[in-house]
């Protein structure tokens, strides 16, 4: 824990008047609420108090800087506030007496200077101004986070939109992919038994076959060949139909696989993309072959890898310029987790681009058709679905490193 030091002294009336929710009260009721209150240091990363702590203090900011945040249920933290000098919090949960809603941390090493409900409660009745500030304050906090929620909603209704459009998109290509590796060897079947056809249906072979026995066993070829080619054509139209198959009937669900063959598999439908782009795939597997059973959904997490080589085919490798690309399935050091990492050593990316990669809307190609959801889908499917971890490392010039950390079994 970061130290946290009170300092006995009140601050002077000039600097808690420089506070906007004192700025107006009269220097009597000032003198009161500073002799009644208590300056804190902080240091940097010092959590004031937490979700849940009672309400118990007023607060305000006299120097540094501090975030109020809540911790959300997959882990993650939603940044609500930043708090500079002049701004006051706690508010709420001090004039309803209700537990924190929120957490408070430091930032930077800050001075803070905070009064107890009590001495609060008494000084509002004496200043008509202390309560319009406060009630302020609540408004435009309330404003804010309503503003806040209102984007936060937008933005997750676009991507779930997206994420619909991307699903639709890349069961199409698996589709496409699958279908064609299937029509290929078809078709080479069919060309075969169409020769082997004409070669036993020829004049000179039925005019120079005069043994009974002979005659017997090519018929029985003629026979066979026609049920090869029968059966081709009924081939073709089950891949007809797979290929019309509706993509909103296709449900994805939690099944006991081998992590390795979904991912092989994914690259292996990313196979067209990968040949017209010049990208050199490599499948590197460092897992025990009874190392590799996996609890989770093969649709989602093909979705992930197929997205990724997508990035990689537009921004690692643009241009068709092509290259390699490593995908490597391993066991996590934080046990019991699986990690696939997809690497490129192509063009990398900026330090502002790094940080910024998971956020909505945010492209480096919009001039390319790009929306700016693509890794942020990524980044929902992994966290929310999949419930694990990405990150993203790059450099420009070095190539960029995306690791997914999954759970090994993914809980209900």
């Amino acid at each position: 824990m970061n130290s946290v030091a009170a300092l006995g002294e009140t601050p002077t009336r000039p600097a808690l008047s420089a506070i906007p929710l004192f700025s107006d009260i009269a220097d009597e009721l000032l003198r009161s609420v500073a002799e009644a209150g208590r300056a804190h240091a902080y240091t940097a990363g010092h959590v004031v108090f937490r979700r849940g702590d009672p309400g118990d203090c007023l607060y305000s900011v006299l120097s540094g800087e501090l975030r109020a945040f809540t911790s959300l249920d997959d882990g993650s933290e939603l940044d609500l506030q930043r708090l500079k000098p002049g701004d006051s919090f706690g508010e709420l949960a001090l004039l309803d007496g209700g537990p924190r809603s929120n957490t408070v941390e430091a930032l930077t090493d800050c001075h803070v200077f905070s009064v107890s409900r009590e001495a609060f409660l008494d000084a509002l009745p004496q200043s008509p101004r202390l309560i319009a500030a406060v009630l302020s304050n609540l408004v435009a906090y309330v404003r804010t986070s309503s503003e806040r929620l209102l984007r936060q909603e937008l933005e997750q209704r676009a991507i779930r939109a997206e994420m619909e459009v991307e699903r639709l998109r890349a069961l199409t290509q698996m589709v496409s992919g699958v279908a064609h590796e299937i029509n290929t060897p078809l078709g080479i079947v069919n060309t075969a038994a169409s020769v082997v056809t004409q070669r036993i249906a020829s004049d000179a072979l039925t005019r120079d076959v005069v043994d009974p026995r002979a005659r017997a066993a090519l018929e029985d070829v003629r026979e066979a060949v026609d049920l090869i080619q029968a059966n081709i054509r009924r081939a073709h139209g089950l891949v007809g139909n797979f290929k019309r198959l509706s993509v909103s009937q296709i449900a994805d669900v939690k099944e006991a696989l081998s992590i390795a063959d979904v991912v092989r598999d994914a690259v292996g439908l990313f196979a067209i993309n990968a040949r017209q782009a010049k990208l050199d795939i490599q499948v590197l597997d460092a897992l025990d072959d009874g190392g590799q059973r996996w609890i989770g959904y093969r649709g989602f997490l093909t979705q992930v890898i197929l997205n990724l080589l997508t990035n990689v085919e537009r921004y690692g490798y643009p241009d068709g310029t092509g290259g390699r690309v490593e995908v490597v399935v391993a066991e996590a050091a934080r046990d019991p987790e699986f990690t696939i990492v997809v690497r490129d050593f192509g063009c990398g990316m900026p330090p502002d681009a790094v940080s910024r990669v998971f956020e909505p809307f945010y492209t480096t190609g919009r001039s390319k058709g790009a929306t700016g959801l693509g890794m942020s889908i990524v980044h929902n499917l992994v966290t929310s679905v999949l419930k694990g971890r990405i990150q993203l490392a790059s450099e420009p010039g070095g190539g960029t490193a995306v690791t997914v950390a999954v759970p090994k079994a993914i809980p209900d």
